[in-house]
């Protein structure tokens, strides 16, 4: 695993070897709680918004599976940027500050575990290939300097920190090529099956299918942010699948996914419930 699970661990150890690691994943989880309710708050009410959430957040019964995985950490930081991200397509809203979060937030899963990055594979190729197309260079590079900033406040410490005690060598070794061989451990022609097996398993959740078939109507209206979104649900289960394993906290990443599409749907009948009185 990546260094910032064994740094959440050590200040979980240094706060109290009994309830540290606790009192830090309360603290996520209440972070996340409360994002994802923000992301559901950006297309339908109040009342639509805490249920959506409680839908999407009941998947941690099949997931959380005793908790301190990285799939735990990760969410509270996908689902920071995931509200940058759209309140920006939606709103038009961003500064300086939020391209920060949203770079740190891509190195702290960077620094858990890479395949649980497709967010920014998926908006920050979208927003990138947009923005060059309008010919903001302005806006280009504002977006490109500061976020890089951010993912630099997070990862040049580590990486000095690791350079200093001598562990680049070990990081290298236990994070990238360990992982690498782990994808690949099925091995031979049951892979490819093991990946499929992995696939639908995680596709086949009832919140799941939900939020997956709410996209797809969404993209009826022909808006290309909903397109994108649909390719993000599409690599974030694919991200999840490489070994061929079904442990069920690879799926914790898929509830900040889980949230924007139920709700939209929501706030569209909302929408016409308020045209039809009026």
């Amino acid at each position: 695993k990546g260094p910032y699970l064994y740094i959440l661990n050590w200040l979980g150890n240094r706060i109290s070897e009994n309830v540290g690691i606790w009192l830090i994943e309360y603290f996520n989880m209440i972070i996340t709680l409360f994002i994802l309710y923000k992301i559901a708050r950006l297309v339908c009410g109040k009342a639509s918004s805490m249920m959506v959430t409680s839908l999407a957040f009941s998947l941690l019964f099949d997931y959380f599976e005793g908790g301190n995985f990285t799939e735990e950490y990760a969410m509270p930081l996908i689902a920071i940027s995931l509200y940058i991200f759209l309140d920006y397509l939606i709103n038009q809203n961003l500064s300086v500050w939020r391209l920060i979060s949203c770079g740190c937030c891509f190195a702290g899963v960077l620094l858990l575990r890479a395949n649980m990055c497709s967010i920014w594979v998926v908006f920050c190729c979208y927003i990138f290939g947009r923005t060059i197309r309008e010919k903001a260079w302005d806006d280009l590079r504002k977006f490109i300097i500061w976020f890089t900033v951010g993912a630099g406040i997070l990862i040049l410490p580590i990486l000095f920190w690791l350079g200093f005690n001598d562990a680049l060598d070990a990081f290298w070794e236990a994070y990238i090529v360990f992982n690498m061989k782990y994808t690949s451990a099925a091995g031979g022609n049951a892979i490819l099956s093991d990946k499929w097996t992995s696939f639908f398993h995680f596709f086949n959740k009832t919140i799941i299918i939900i939020a997956i078939f709410s996209n797809i109507y969404l993209c009826s209206k022909k808006r290309i942010e909903d397109v994108v979104y649909l390719c993000y649900i599409g690599m974030s289960l694919l991200s999840i699948c490489p070994s061929g394993r079904t442990y069920g906290h690879y799926g914790m990443v898929l509830i900040p996914m889980a949230v924007y599409p139920i709700a939209k749907v929501f706030g569209l009948l909302e929408e016409n419930e308020h045209t039809s009185v009026g």
